[in-house]
């Protein structure tokens, strides 16, 4: 199913027309390069048990195949962030090359795998809450990713259950951490896009009151 607008979910900001023909451009090449991901994953695989590290890398390689076919824009892994000195590493960013330049990210993204690994109890909300300020919404909230960006990405690498299933459990995780921390919103929940057998899409918006710099945060939840 694919909504034709967003209806609950407010918009942080308006972008300029270019700055939307990015994010477009970005959100397009990560939906084309998803089956391509799944293809290479199961080739390459063997067996072999893969860390949320190698299937993002796998996943960043695809994207940017994806990309070379209609932009100028590139993807890389782990982005340390050089102007304004957060501490968080996102798992992959999207920026156009310069020469001599330094520019900010155009759009960040973090991954986590639904479950966590080894189904840790202590770790199961971690998509949303971490023990650490280590959860991956959470990170996007504290602006240990994202600092004054008003548009992020979270890759969720879904290993067991549905997607209906983990739509559920995380908006009931954020619901009751909205129920006791006043950082946390109900309004926080996520809403779904687009629902299909090789993924689903969806967005959340994610409320900063260190800046009140909100977020829109798109998901996209890969069935691997």
């Amino acid at each position: 199913m694919i909504a034709d607008e967003i209806t609950s979910i407010e918009k942080p900001c308006e972008l300029s027309e270019a700055q939307g023909r990015t994010l477009e451009c970005i959100k397009k090449c990560i939906v084309m390069a998803i089956i391509p991901f799944k293809k290479a994953k199961s080739e390459r695989n063997m067996g072999l048990k893969l860390n949320e590290k190698k299937l993002t890398q796998i996943l960043v390689h695809q994207i940017q195949f994806q990309l070379m076919k209609i932009s100028s824009i590139i993807v890389n892994s782990e982005y340390s962030d050089v102007h304004f000195g957060t501490k968080g590493i996102p798992d992959f960013y999207f920026y156009y090359p310069a020469d001599g330049k330094e520019y900010m990210p155009l759009f960040v993204v973090e991954s986590k795998r639904l479950p966590v690994p080894n189904n840790i109890k202590k770790r199961e909300k971690e998509y949303v809450l971490g023990n650490a300020n280590n959860g991956g919404i959470e990170r996007f909230k504290k602006e240990i990713h994202g600092k004054h960006f008003y548009n992020c990405g979270m890759i969720g690498f879904v290993e067991k259950f549905t997607s209906s299933y983990w739509l559920n459990m995380i908006n009931t995780w954020i619901r009751n951490i909205a129920e006791i921390d006043p950082d946390w919103n109900d309004d926080e929940q996520l809403e779904l896009l687009e629902d299909t057998d090789d993924y689903c899409h969806l967005m959340s918006i994610v409320r900063r009151k260190i800046t009140g710099k909100n977020v829109l945060l798109y998901h996209w939840w890969i069935i691997c």
